[in-house]
């Protein structure tokens, strides 16, 4: 499983991975039910991930807003990609709205976990008029 796309519904992300290229992207609202079986498919690919051990990875993390099950999976897998810093050249990119404080300050515990290899990336609001 060298590739895993996923499609994005009202209540789980799109996922689109290519560990040969070394990149994964996640974007949207995740609120799966069962958030352990609806990432099943990511932490497979994760597998395939270690063995490939491409040179460079860019983790694209877009994720509006998740529920409490998704956070332990968010957790578990960043544990992976720092693992798997020691051996790759990393950039993980925790995009969120720029006035969206708590995705904001999630983001930031997050950098002090994983240090420089994760970088906050405040995007636009949609809704703001000041194109």
């Amino acid at each position: 499983m060298s590739k895993i796309d996923i499609v994005e519904t009202t209540k789980t992300p799109r996922i689109l991975g290519d560990s040969e290229k070394g990149t994964l992207s996640i974007s949207g609202k995740s609120l799966p039910e069962n958030a352990r079986l609806f990432y099943e498919p990511l932490m497979e690919w994760f597998e395939d991930l270690k063995k490939v051990q491409p040179e460079e990875i860019k983790v694209d993390l877009d994720i509006e807003y998740y529920n409490t099950s998704t956070s332990s999976i968010i957790f578990k897998m960043l544990d992976m990609l720092k693992k798997l810093s020691s051996k790759s050249k990393m950039v993980i990119s925790w995009r969120f709205e720029e006035d969206d404080l708590e995705m904001e300050e999630v983001g930031q515990d997050f950098q002090k976990v994983l240090g420089d290899i994760f970088i906050l990336s405040p995007k636009k609001s949609i809704n703001d008029s000041r194109n």
